[in-house]
């Protein structure tokens, strides 16, 4: 866990303030491992008291091998973050668009028992299934009233149910290339756009040895340059 402390502090008030955070990035920059490390962090940092996450396997099956590696320096943390992140579904991922809209409908259901001590809940990746989905169809008033469906019957009720219950919310994308921009951005950015979330994006730098890391927020930005190793995100 080698992301300085500076760097926590500041994510941790952004994230109990704000409650939602949106990671985006280019394959092999590391938004998963990003998640896990910032997770596992504010899990450790509340000890005794325990907190818990729930990791839904949206697309991305949660990497148990970079989970070992990023807390392999203290066993007794590593198991008390094995006991307090929550995998779901367990050992395989949602199928398709249509099963990931029932997951979340039934997991924000008011009869579905949920653990009290629900902090953090982490959705990778959120919009893998739509944009199979929406590769469907060629009518834009179709794909248009599928993006619609997704916001007001996925997105939007997830997003309330965790700032009703003081739950962080963190979403990881995928990135698609914007001609208008001439950049990779979160795919359908603008939908995300409506709503009102902390924005990690990562990327590669030309010469693939450093990365970058910008965080914006309302008027506010931040810039950090990061390495990729074998135990997890390291800022410089």
């Amino acid at each position: 866990m080698q992301i300085h402390s500076e760097f926590l502090v500041l994510m941790h008030k952004l994230m109990v303030r704000h409650k939602i955070l949106s990671i985006s990035g280019e394959s092999g920059t590391g938004k998963t491992t990003f998640a896990l490390q910032l997770v596992g962090n504010f899990l450790i940092h509340t000890y005794p008291f325990e907190e818990c996450c729930i990791w839904v396997q949206a697309s991305e099956i949660f990497p148990i091998r970079r989970f070992s590696r990023v807390f392999d320096n203290s066993l007794d943390k590593y198991n008390y973050l094995q006991k307090n992140i929550l995998i779901t579904p367990f050992n395989t991922t949602l199928n398709n668009y249509k099963n990931q809209s029932e997951f979340l409908t039934n997991f924000i259901n008011e009869l579905t028992i949920l653990p009290p001590n629900l902090r953090y809940i982490v959705v990778d990746n959120i919009s893998h299934h739509l944009r199979f989905e929406i590769s469907k169809y060629k009518d834009i008033k179709l794909i248009t009233s599928l993006i619609d469906d997704f916001y007001e019957f996925q997105l939007m009720p997830l997003i309330m149910f965790c700032q009703r219950e003081g739950i962080c919310l963190l979403l990881i994308h995928e990135v698609s290339y914007d001609p208008n921009s001439g950049q990779n951005r979160t795919f359908l950015y603008k939908l995300y756009d409506r709503v009102n979330t902390i924005k990690i994006e990562l990327s590669n730098r030309c010469n693939n040895r450093n990365k970058s890391m910008k965080i914006l927020f309302k008027d506010d930005s931040w810039m950090f340059d990061y390495a990729l190793q074998h135990n997890g995100l390291v800022t410089l």
